[in-house]
């Protein structure tokens, strides 16, 4: 018999008991059939992924983006690789056939098994396991019973998924960066001279732990620089707890009922956003997000950017290895057996701000610019690059938001210090951003609006308590607003309660003057900004927040958010919050910050809660003083 016959017909295999329901495979066959397995389940989980995001809008588990379709196979091949050199070297340590012949069933019923998981159906884990060994069975049966014909059309259909797999990694990057010129050409001629505009958010940043605004930590030396020759709103408010709905408004100066922004609902085209706004007057847009989640085009943010960079080159090792759900799950159980908790998915800010500059520095004519940047470094896990400056260097991830926890006063003691280590680099990068822009002589012709989307709460307010999606604490609510651009502002602090939902209306009417055609509600800051004599008690939008809660947050009493949606009012330095059943608190936050006392059970808060109703029912119903809330194409306000 001949050397290729007796390695691929389906006859017993000698010394190793085995029986036809296995196949007989050389060395090289094992390799092909673990590279095939690993291109088909790769691609499985990555084809679903997108799915998972963009149609049902949900964490797909590792970003989603052009790349996945080869990260997830490459993380796959690459765990199939390992798995068969380690049965080839077996095979020819006990020197049994059979040691081969079960690597199809093995590569087959792992693939199955983590396809399984990764689609969160919630079937109990050891009845999946069952049904991916009988699936697995079946499919090695088949294979030992057509060996040869299997095999010969896994050869040619494994090298083309190869080959296409690393044509698809040189073309994404390529085609992106053709979509990039295409959309910064054609630009209509700019309709307004305005100034260039830079919208800085720094993610999950609470006013509190700033010393810009009076905390004891020297967290913003960079900042309080820039602060002195810009106007410091002290306390501003934003619109949402959490990321998507409250960026949602930033861009449509719409609260979150009004724009529907949500966790399974992107952002619509039912509003115009800012960067859709001044891109038809001429302006150049650009944004660069390091959120890679709710800040991708799945969610409609990108609306207006001809540029959206949310799709960052060179993947990380980190990256790969979570595109994959089981590579994911090893990473995950790793980074917690050795202390490191689980990877942020991110972008660092000096990427993000070089990609910017980059970008600032390509464009072809000097048309003003209105460019955003999402910096998401002070989000949970709290784990700046380099040092940490008010804590040690190893990394923490210090608790599972998706359950209560009730940390010791130390270990809240150790999270405020890496939250404040976060905030440090983010401000060390924000002196290289403001000293690039001086290099290229922007710097004076820049209107520059730093914020937050929201806050955090770190253990201040109650017991178990921590972030910000389960609460709408103050902390959690009030955030950094400084807004310079010396040519137009007179420098200073502004104690008046200012909402995030006014800074469209106000952008729109510094680029095109007192009285120019935009479509934004609300009310212009401009005044407050400029210390204009003329409007000596300028008037602002309610400064009215709110939140839905996910799926995890409802079974757990101890966060506000699990009893429903959440309704919040900040006005004559009381904060006002309802939740869906009644619930009702109110706190004096002039008095206390930290909101420890509930002011609804007293006489003198009791009295007050009828209109603090009645304020947040006409903003739900649209009828604060912002006026009409109509749709694009309407006669809304100008």
């Amino acid at each position: 018999m001949s050397e290729s016959t007796r390695h691929t017909t389906s006859r017993p295999v000698t010394g190793g008991g085995t029986t036809s329901l296995l196949p007989r495979l050389r060395d090289r066959d094992v390799v092909l059939v673990a590279v095939a397995v690993g291109l088909v389940a790769g691609l499985a989980e990555a084809i679903q992924s997108v799915l998972r995001y963009a149609v049902g809008r949900r964490a797909a588990g590792a970003i989603v983006w052009g790349e996945v379709y080869w990260m997830a196979p490459l993380a796959a091949c690459t765990v199939f690789l390992i798995l068969a050199l380690t049965l080839l070297a077996l095979r020819r340590l006990t020197r049994r056939d059979l040691v081969a012949g079960l690597a199809p069933l093995l590569f087959v019923a792992i693939a199955i098994y983590g396809f399984g998981r990764s689609l969160a159906l919630g079937i109990d884990p050891r009845a999946l396991l069952i049904l991916a060994a009988g699936l697995a069975a079946a499919v090695t049966k088949g294979m030992a019973r057509w060996t040869s014909g299997i095999l010969r059309w896994t050869r040619r259909l494994t090298a083309i998924g190869v080959a296409g797999l690393v044509m698809w990694a040189v073309w994404v990057p390529q085609a992106r960066s053709l979509d990039r010129r295409q959309a910064a050409q054609g630009l209509p001629a700019p309709t307004v001279q305005g100034p260039n505009i830079l919208l800085i958010v720094w993610d999950t940043v609470r006013a509190a732990s700033l010393s810009l605004y009076g905390y004891e930590r020297e967290t913003t030396p960079n900042l309080e620089r820039l602060g002195q020759d810009a106007v410091v709103f002290e306390r501003a408010v934003a619109t949402s707890s959490w990321t998507l709905p409250s960026h949602a408004s930033l861009f449509t100066a719409r609260y979150p009922h009004e724009h529907g922004a949500d966790r399974e609902t992107p952002l619509d085209d039912r509003f115009p956003t800012l960067a859709e706004v001044l891109s038809e007057r001429g302006y150049e847009t650009g944004g660069f997000v390091a959120n890679l989640h709710w800040l991708g085009t799945a969610f409609g943010l990108n609306r207006g950017f001809h540029r959206w960079e949310d799709e960052w080159w060179s993947p990380s090792s980190d990256q790969v290895l979570g595109s994959w759900w089981i590579t994911r799950r090893v990473q995950a159980r790793l980074r917690a057996h050795i202390g490191g908790g689980r990877a942020a998915i991110r972008v660092p800010a000096d990427r993000v701000q070089g990609a910017f500059l980059d970008w600032v520095d390509r464009r072809e004519d000097d048309r003003p610019f209105f460019a955003f940047l999402n910096l998401f470094d002070a989000h949970e896990p709290y784990d700046p690059p380099g040092s940490h400056r008010f804590a040690d260097d190893e990394a923490r991830y210090w608790w599972n938001y998706q359950v209560p926890d009730t940390l010791a006063a130390s270990e809240l003691s150790d999270l405020r210090d890496t939250y404040d280590s976060c905030l440090f680099y983010l401000d060390r990068e924000l002196g290289q951003l403001i000293s690039g822009l001086e290099a290229r002589g922007l710097l004076e012709n820049t209107l520059i609006i730093l914020t937050s989307d929201h806050g955090e709460t770190l253990g201040e307010n109650h017991p178990g308590v921590l972030g910000h999606a389960t609460n709408m604490f103050f902390d959690v609510l009030n955030v950094p607003l400084v807004v310079r651009y010396p040519a137009e502002f007179a420098p200073g602090r502004r104690s008046e309660t200012v909402s995030l939902v006014d800074l469209p209306v106000t952008v729109m009417e510094i680029v095109a003057g007192p009285g120019g055609k935009h479509p934004f509600p609300g009310h212009s800051l401009a005044p407050m900004l400029t210390g204009s004599a003329d409007d000596p008690t300028p008037s602002s939008s309610p400064a009215f927040s709110q939140s839905k809660p996910a799926d995890y947050h409802l079974p757990h009493d101890v966060w506000p958010i699990s009893k429903g949606p959440l309704h919040s009012l900040v006005v004559d330095g009381r904060h006002y919050i309802r939740n869906a059943v009644g619930g009702e608190v109110l706190f004096d936050v002039d008095a206390g910050y930290w909101e420890r006392v509930d002011l609804s059970g007293t006489p003198e808060g009791a009295a007050a809660l009828p209109d603090y109703r009645a304020r947040v029912d006409g903003v739900l119903r649209s009828e604060s003083p912002r006026g009409s809330s109509s749709p694009r194409g309407s006669s809304g306000p100008r």
